[in-house]
């Protein structure tokens, strides 16, 4: 068998440096997955799309389509896809069905996962698949054309000609399960396209922030720490191939890093033991890098970057986000990171514009953002809240917000001002120019602070 499988980037009028730093995971480890069990597969990476004259207009559009399938046949098409690149592969795959309606389509990631039956319904040729990939893209791919074998494949949403079905929801997948799939093949990455490779260690979260749309909540998987290190040492040539680097960086793509701090102590310790060529950046908890032997005792040399997730920049805010600390702890955390002089390393996130949060909320948090810069000398990146899947999503309307999942169909969905204003229901334009007056105030003031805009016009 032989298919096709594609990860698209965001819209370029959406697309931030954020979105296109690394290949997305996903693509190329169930590509690794299909291709170990005999089954040929075809990359488009995203890189390759954006640099294409897809998106410039429909005409070209169709043609990158048709050089696609040009002197090639397929038995299956695959998509994996996010919120923010549903609207484009969502346009794509009709496109293809259209050129092509009796290639069978299948699409999964997260996105997929969260409203499975919404989209089978809209386009009821697709086969959906939810949770992890790894447990039924194959069975999904070898049985493609089979009703009857599909209804005894967990985890998956497709139409059977009369109705929708669902079938039954599989066991998450044990690490042991995790550690006997082959390594991710990045071998067919696109050369100098990206900045670093994602890696991932551990799988889920132990908590449950209310606007996170990570699946796994209050349930985290660590691979075992030599697994780990023998998987990253195992693709540092390749890395340094595909990278614009000399080292090989790699981003954790875990939910958290930090979950377990004595393994994520000796994961990177064993680590630098291996080679000093790795740049490693990895998302951690305010309250696992206090805990007491982990930061003095880290290789500092092989940390590139590290993220914290703070959110909100007051208590009450913190509360709500479910974050699990308080202020205090934050500039505690940002006062022993400058002690060991990590403040270049480390790199706080904020977000503005909860659904209840007014412009007093919002310049809270950017005041706390600033403080620590200007005494601890920590840079903090400050997002505006994007609603997407996710607990707040399933509470929106109780902040009185009225959309609904056909908003993310839209691939402008990330910069439409009247989604933006629905789910910031106090706040005005006005606000948002206040912000971004707030943000020059302290910029002139030297002090430094990574503020994303929104991307439609204020005017």
């Amino acid at each position: 068998m032989k298919v096709l499988y594609l990860f698209l980037p965001v819209h370029p009028k959406c697309n931030t440096i954020g979105m296109r730093s690394m290949p997305p995971l996903a693509l190329y480890y169930l590509a690794t997955i299909l291709e170990d069990n005999g089954i040929e597969v075809d990359i488009v990476d995203p890189s390759i799309i954006s640099r294409s004259q897809y998106f410039d207009t429909n005409v070209e559009a169709k043609k990158f389509i048709g050089n696609l399938f040009d002197n090639k046949e397929y038995d299956a098409i695959l998509f994996s896809a996010t919120t923010g690149n549903w609207g484009v592969t969502k346009e794509m795959i009709q496109q293809i069905h259209e050129e092509f309606p009796n290639i069978p389509i299948c699409v999964g990631g997260i996105h997929v996962s969260y409203f499975a039956r919404y989209i089978i319904t809209g386009m009821p040729y697709l086969i959906a698949l939810k949770g992890e990939g790894e447990k039924n893209i194959v069975s999904v791919i070898q049985n493609v054309k089979n009703y009857n074998e599909l209804k005894k494949i967990p985890n998956i949403v497709f139409y059977d000609g009369e109705q929708v079905v669902e079938t039954v929801k599989n066991e998450l997948m044990e690490i042991k399960e995790l550690q006997e799939i082959k390594n991710v093949d990045y071998s067919k990455v696109p050369k100098n396209s990206y900045g670093c490779i994602g890696l991932e260690t551990s799988r889920g979260c132990r908590f449950r922030c209310v606007f996170c749309s990570v699946l796994y909540k209050h349930i985290w998987r660590g691979l075992t720490e030599q697994y780990v290190v023998n998987n990253i040492m195992s693709q540092v040539e390749t890395i340094k191939e595909k990278t614009k680097s000399n080292y090989a960086k790699i981003y954790f793509v875990d939910d958290c890093f930090t979950a377990d701090v004595k393994r994520a102590k000796n994961i990177l310790n064993l680590l630098s033991k291996k080679s000093l060529d790795l740049r490693i950046s990895f998302e951690a908890r305010v309250t696992d890098l206090m805990q007491v032997g982990f930061l003095e005792n880290i290789p500092e040399k092989i940390i590139d970057n590290i993220q914290i997730g703070v959110e909100a920049g007051y208590n009450e805010g913190l509360k709500k986000v479910r974050k699990g600390i308080t202020i205090a702890q934050l500039e505690e955390c940002a006062e022993h990171l400058y002690e060991l002089d990590l403040q270049d390393k480390a790199f706080f996130s904020f977000i503005i514009g909860f659904p209840w949060e007014t412009i007093t909320e919002i310049k809270s948090t950017i005041s706390t953002a600033a403080y620590l810069y200007d005494n601890f000398k920590i840079l903090a990146n400050i997002n505006w809240l994007w609603l997407m899947p996710s607990d707040l999503w399933d509470e929106r309307q109780n902040y009185g917000i009225e959309v609904n999942e056909s908003i993310f169909d839209d691939p402008l969905w990330f910069i439409n001002r009247e989604y933006f204003m629905e789910t910031h229901p106090n706040i005005e334009i006005k606000d948002i120019r206040a912000v971004e007056e707030l943000i020059k105030y302290y910029a002139n003031k030297g002090i430094r602070l990574a503020y994303t805009g929104v991307l439609f016009d204020l005017e």
